[in-house]
């Protein structure tokens, strides 16, 4: 005799309206617990609005979110205060936004926030919904300034009702006057179709994904491109959005140091680069990328390992990865299936990238390692059912 349930209603919020490894993770524990699960997400208008719907996920679009960003890279500091004004009117249309929702829908289980970024929105949610909140916790948290970090505080241990952390490394960041329970899960993958078999090639093949945003190491990977654009079978394949000519609002940004567009620095550079490299654009279907790359490189100024250096690992693909120099981290170890890199150290970036050229041998065993190592942690089959539970057990606390 089958056993019959009412599936619970969850409202998930995603951060940003640019479709990135964030929302991409999101999504693949969403699309394995459609059976389980009636999700409805939110997400500011983009590429990341379009991928949800193609998906046939319900899915509504707001103007923005009110953020408070108190992670290693981003936080408040000189003009960047300035950022606060957005928050505030964003708070308030956040506020009616979530009335008419409320008005017009039903109620929600549950609520998961995509980013702890979004904690300021905690106080709409709850009295709006009465129900509880899970959030992720994506990005090292900065614990230097007390007055933060007591406000972030604050918010997590009377609002938050269980944090999700992506790894260890970003767990050890956030203080330890939070009592609220929480659980590590580390972000997921779908196995390659084909299982992947490490063929030695002449060339080596460089890839990079992300967003042409401050936190990348933009500048650090045009520098290393232009430097190798004289070796001999070395090739760049770059994935990400190319930044649009940027307007007014976005050139004032650029002038404050809010937040940089790369537009002008890849036309600098791009009759110096294009014979070493090809800039393929947006894309998260990616299969023939990590089948045609040998080697990821992460120039991130974050010191953490984002999510292409998990899914290049399912693909057999080890990643050079910049930390700082106490910095360790659970996703690479070095010299097993990757390397370290010194933080915004162009140098050192290029001698780890020539020693694996001359050592394919080595290549070619933290690459298995890579593999083997990714599998064990990162493959949604596994981990699916533990996003489960955690869901259930918190909606049941």
């Amino acid at each position: 005799m089958k056993k019959y349930f009412t599936k619970k209603n969850i409202l998930v919020i995603n951060h940003s309206s640019v479709f990135g490894g964030a929302t991409q993770s999101l999504l693949i524990y969403i699309q394995n617990n459609l059976n389980y699960f009636n999700f409805t997400c939110i997400t500011p208008k983009g590429s990341s609005s379009r991928i949800f719907n193609e998906n046939n996920i319900k899915t509504f679009t707001a103007k923005g979110f009110c953020q408070f960003n108190n992670n290693n890279f981003g936080f408040y500091q000189g003009w960047r205060w300035f950022i606060i004004l957005r928050e505030i009117f964003l708070f308030i249309y956040n506020f009616f936004y979530f009335a008419k929702l409320r008005f017009y829908k039903k109620k929600f289980d549950l609520i998961i926030l995509n980013d702890l970024t979004l904690l300021p929105l905690t106080f709409i949610l709850k009295f709006f919904f009465r129900c509880k909140v899970i959030s992720y916790v994506r990005s090292k948290q900065n614990k230097f300034n007390k007055l933060r970090s007591s406000f972030q505080e604050y918010l997590i241990n009377n609002n938050i009702d269980k944090l999700i952390y992506i790894d260890k490394d970003v767990k050890s960041t956030v203080s330890n006057k939070i009592i609220v329970k929480s659980e590590i899960l580390y972000n997921s993958f779908y196995l390659p179709k084909k299982k992947p078999k490490y063929k030695k090639k002449k060339q080596l093949n460089i890839g990079f994904v992300g967003n042409f945003t401050n936190s990348k190491g933009i500048e650090i990977l045009i520098a290393v491109i232009k430097k190798l654009r004289y070796q001999k079978n070395i090739f760049f394949y770059i994935v990400g959005p190319i930044p649009q000519k940027p307007n007014l609002f976005e050139t004032i940004l650029k002038l404050t140091g809010i937040r940089e567009n790369y537009y002008y620095l890849l036309k600098e550079n791009e009759k110096k680069i294009c014979k070493n490299s090809k800039f393929l654009g947006f894309s998260y279907k990616l299969d023939n990328f990590y089948n045609n790359i040998n080697l990821l490189i992460f120039p991130s100024y974050v010191s953490a390992a984002g999510r292409p250096i998990l899914e290049a690992g399912l693909y057999g693909i080890p990643s050079l990865i910049t930390l700082f120099k106490k910095d360790k981290n659970d996703i690479i170890k070095n010299n097993y299936n990757g390397l370290y890199v010194k933080n915004n150290s162009v140098n050192d970036l290029l001698k780890k990238i020539l020693y694996l050229k001359k050592n394919p041998n080595f290549l070619e065993k933290i690459s298995n390692n890579a593999l083997n190592y990714s599998k064990e942690k990162f493959d949604i089959n596994k981990n699916k059912k533990k996003f489960r539970k955690i869901l259930n057990d918190t909606i049941h606390i």
